[in-house]
């Protein structure tokens, strides 16, 4: 068996595989086991690396569970992997992006691997993708570096997000399935030659080719800071944010935006500086959440914010200037204002660093940011450390003098001779091994 090179067992009525299926065939090649639908429940052996020369791995229908091994990068030959219609789960491996992958079929677990697939933007090799019927999130990735693609298939999953020019632009692409995705953006358009199928559930700004409203551009680069997630994907559909859009409020007029509240919503990701093009911005909720990176200077330009909350996140760097107008709340932002910029002291109401006695930095967090820098927190911290340190160590000295005193012992050896001899004979010459006349 070490010797074998090609090994096919596909369309047959097997029913289990044994331990050690797989091992001891070092020059293994090739490797067809696809349509034993009958099978027992098996994973990928991780002994499978042990046959560095696979060039193929064909293994549809055959009843694998489990997450796909992270090992992929370890066959300098493998080109062809087929694990279609089995029961994966998990996300892409990124052992993927290393791998010499041109074939890669993935399509139709039964309950669908996860996560993102950014991974296959580093598969260079790659010519053909089927990623389709899974439940894989975000967006689609850049694929410039994958100019070998011709055949691309995902559809029918939960990706969202604007579909990129790489994709369009693949050099080679003569078939690519997008339907039953919450893809967001102007409708893609593919140069001629090229089979598409969009389908009816995406979420497209517009039905023809053209970019969105100025506003919808501006939502969807939010959107985008957090990852595009699907809840949104899922409501900012059309080209008009005014008409019903989830957790956006519009003016009297009906047509500007004037109120975002995108607090307590589980996001993750940054605050995209797009806000700032919402010029008719009064109030921007973000509280609440798991956003991390820093404050974006240019919320400082809209002229119209009255109110921005984006206390309780991970928020770190300097915090902007806002005008005396704008109620600012940025407390429970641990490593927020730790590189503040010029001008105040980060929140609260109090001195502005200038010796006046204001609304906090630039008048502007009233809304709850009272609380002390993190800085100064800290500080005080240390200073009662340390002062419990000194107040132990005093009392440890005067316990210990005290104790000294007790049991005759003198901290100056010459002076041994004039020591009260204790009352209790079970001290002299004790456990201790105290003599009278020796020093500490």
């Amino acid at each position: 068996m070490s010797k074998l090179a090609e090994l096919f067992l596909d369309n047959n009525q097997f029913t289990s595989v044994p331990q050690d299926f797989l091992l001891g065939v070092p020059n293994l090649v090739t490797l067809s086991i696809s349509e034993n639908g009958r099978l027992s429940p098996w994973q990928i052996p991780m002994y499978l690396t042990e046959s560095t020369n696979l060039g193929s791995l064909y293994a549809s229908n055959a009843s694998i569970v489990g997450v796909i091994p992270d090992f992929f990068d370890v066959f300098p030959n493998l080109q062809n992997l087929r694990l279609s219609y089995n029961n994966l789960t998990g996300s892409l491996p990124a052992s993927f992006g290393g791998s010499e992958i041109m074939n890669l079929w993935l399509n139709n677990q039964v309950k669908g691997l996860s996560g993102s697939i950014d991974v296959i933007g580093s598969m260079t090799h790659l010519s053909q993708v089927w990623l389709h019927a899974n439940s894989f999130t975000g967006s689609i990735p850049d694929l410039s570096k994958c100019e070998n693609i011709f055949d691309l298939q995902l559809r029918d999953n939960q990706l969202t997000g604007i579909v990129p020019e790489s994709v369009m632009s693949l050099p080679k692409l003569l078939n690519i399935t997008l339907q039953n995705n919450r893809l967001q953006g102007p409708i893609p358009q593919f140069k001629d030659g090229v089979e598409f199928k969009l389908g009816t559930t995406n979420s497209f700004c517009k039905d023809t080719p053209g970019p969105c409203d100025q506003q919808v551009t501006a939502l969807l680069d939010v959107a985008g800071g957090f990852g595009y997630p699907l809840s949104l994907a899922e409501s900012w559909k059309g080209n008009e944010a005014c008409n019903s859009w989830s957790f956006i409020s519009c003016d009297t007029t009906g047509k500007n935006v004037a109120v975002v509240t995108l607090g307590k919503r589980g996001f993750s990701g940054t605050i995209s500086p797009a806000f700032a093009n919402l010029t008719s911005l009064r109030s921007l909720f973000l509280n609440d959440n798991n956003l991390t990176g820093t404050i974006p200077e240019r919320l400082t330009t809209l002229t119209s914010l009255q109110v921005l909350d984006v206390s309780n996140n991970n928020l770190s760097g300097p915090i902007p200037l806002f005008p005396p107008r704008v109620k600012f709340t940025h407390t429970g932002n641990l490593f927020l204002g730790t590189n503040i910029t010029t001008g105040g002291d980060g929140g609260g109401s109090g001195s502005d660093g200038s010796g006046s006695n204001s609304s906090g930095r630039g008048g502007s967090s009233s809304g709850g940011s009272k609380g002390p820098s993190v800085g100064m927190i800290v500080g005080v911290v240390i200073a009662v450390v340390l002062f419990v340190l000194v107040v132990l160590f005093v009392s440890y000295k005067c316990y210990m003098k005290r104790c000294h005193k007790r049991f005759g012992r003198d901290e100056t050896p010459e002076k041994s001779n004039e020591m009260v001899k204790p009352s209790l004979p079970s001290v002299v010459g004790g456990s201790n091994g105290y003599t009278g006349g020796t020093t500490d």
